[in-house]
């Protein structure tokens, strides 16, 4: 009896062709909008990109590009979208800019306190959601503004990443420490001394902060560390552990949490499973 091979795979290609284009169709027809938030001393462009979410956000997630650089084009990322309706957090584009000789002295949009902190915090409570937590990321100039809006309003930080930066305003102690990621690339020969400097101060001041080092990398954005910050949060948000995991930056290995609460060289991570991609990702 002749046996016919195992069906024609040709219907099963047919339908994952299909649900990939409805996955791209959706994908294309999100709406990004725009605000224009109100004028401010010390910014020349206050505005703010999202999403709106048709879920109610418990959490909203704010991108934050290099010096004067518009978020936007995040927010079309694909995967980003998914991450943010899998946990029903809203997405934000940044979009201030400031004069340089401003942010010099401290008073343009790197440094939160200065006024730009607040002004999202108005725009997101205002149009997005009401008194939500936001997890933050932010490249280069962004990681300045991330940096020091951690530190101006920690009460409405649920974690935060801050990649790369050339000078950073030393962290203080606090009551109120959201864990946090600081990460340069150790090609980045400008910022690497500068950015691993200010995760010690941090980590000497008990702070729950992550340090990562990329390999073979310059003063870019990383795929790899956009996987691992999306992770990192995810771990935050699922909660699997309150207490999170140690470990050491140099060997990698897992320390025990009550003799390293003030080392520079000790990384927290919310649990072991994001653990173990930081460790396939920090290259000491």
């Amino acid at each position: 009896m002749h046996v016919k091979p195992y069906g024609n795979l040709s219907w099963l290609i047919s339908i994952i062709c299909i649900a990939l284009c409805l996955i791209c169709v959706h994908a294309s027809a999100v709406e990004i909008k725009l605000i224009s938030l109100p004028e401010t001393l010390g910014l020349t462009r206050t505005d703010i990109y999202y999403i709106k979410p048709d879920y109610q956000p418990i959490a909203c997630l704010v991108m934050c590009p290099g010096i004067n650089g518009n978020g936007q084009g995040y927010l079309s990322n694909p995967a980003l979208q998914a991450f943010a309706r899998h946990y029903k957090v809203a997405l934000v584009g940044l979009s201030f800019a400031s004069d340089q000789d401003v942010i010099d002295d401290n008073k343009g949009y790197y440094t939160a306190s200065a006024g730009a902190g607040q002004l999202l915090l108005n725009g997101i409570d205002h149009n997005i959601a009401q008194d939500v937590p936001l997890l933050l990321y932010g490249f280069s100039g962004g990681a300045h503004f991330v940096s020091s809006f951690e530190e101006a309003y920690p009460e409405r930080v649920m974690a935060w990443c801050a990649y790369t930066a050339a000078w950073w305003q030393a962290p203080q102690a606090a009551q109120h420490n959201p864990p946090g990621i600081v990460a340069c690339g150790k090609m980045d020969d400008q910022r690497f001394a500068s950015t691993f400097a200010y995760f010690q101060q941090g980590r000497k001041l008990g702070k729950p902060w992550c340090w990562v080092a990329l390999e073979g990398t310059g003063h870019e954005e990383r795929d790899s560390l956009n996987q691992f910050v999306q992770a990192y949060f995810a771990g935050i948000l699922n909660k699997i552990s309150d207490a999170g995991s140690w470990f050491d930056i140099k060997t990698k290995q897992k320390l025990n949490g009550e003799t390293v609460e003030e080392s520079d060289t000790a990384a927290w991570l919310p649990d072991n499973r994001v653990g173990e991609l930081w460790s396939n990702l920090h290259k000491p």
